[in-house]
């Protein structure tokens, strides 16, 4: 399978799973484009579980926090505007877009909380209830070990309650609540990784 391939299997997994945030809007090559640089950025991490080769679930996290992964985005131009022509006649989706390239999570209180991040995991629906999303999480756990990282975060919109419920029963802690770009309220949890209770 080729690395675009990929991309865009991950791109529609995030589509038909993660729906309810304003990013799956943006369209299958905006979101294909943003995995790529998840994955290419040093301070990014990018991991897959595939079947028949056809990926079946996935996890993206970084180390170092979203701005290195959107300044990566925003430094290679053409592409970027390629993605996103769809959307540049809607006022709306362009004022939502600058401020997730050049605001990132742009809340007051970001250096309260880990930079490490857990960005997303989903798996296909026909696929969910075998303990994948479980294994994916372990894997990032397992890699911000590696790091060193003490800690890292989740932000789960408030809405998401599938969501909320597996983060908890992972023993995340929600640690604040918090609003950013649209003003709608998120969770923030945070997962010890260095407790060793949890491996």
């Amino acid at each position: 399978m080729s690395k675009n391939e990929t991309y865009l299997q991950i791109a529609q997994i995030h589509i038909e799973s993660i729906n309810e945030g304003f990013l799956s809007s943006l369209g299958l090559p905006f979101m294909a484009l943003l995995y790529e640089k998840i994955d290419l950025t040093p301070s990014g991490y990018l991991e897959v579980i595939e079947k028949d080769n056809q990926i079946i679930g996935f996890v993206s996290g970084t180390k170092n926090g979203l701005k290195p992964i959107l300044k990566s985005m925003w430094s290679d131009k053409l592409p970027l505007f390629l993605a996103l022509a769809p959307n540049l006649i809607n006022p709306f989706k362009i004022i939502k877009i600058i401020e997730i390239l050049f605001h990132s999570v742009g809340t007051k209180d970001e250096n309260a909380f880990p930079k490490e991040e857990l960005l997303s995991i989903a798996i296909r629906p026909q696929f969910r209830g075998l303990g994948l999303a479980e294994v994916l999480f372990q894997k990032l756990v397992s890699r911000f070990r590696e790091y060193g990282s003490p800690s890292f975060k989740i932000i789960v919109g408030r809405d998401l309650i599938p969501a909320h419920k597996f983060y908890q029963k992972m023993k995340c802690k929600e640690v604040a609540k918090i609003t950013i770009h649209s003003h709608k309220e998120s969770s923030v949890y945070t997962y010890d990784v260095i407790d060793k209770d949890k491996i």
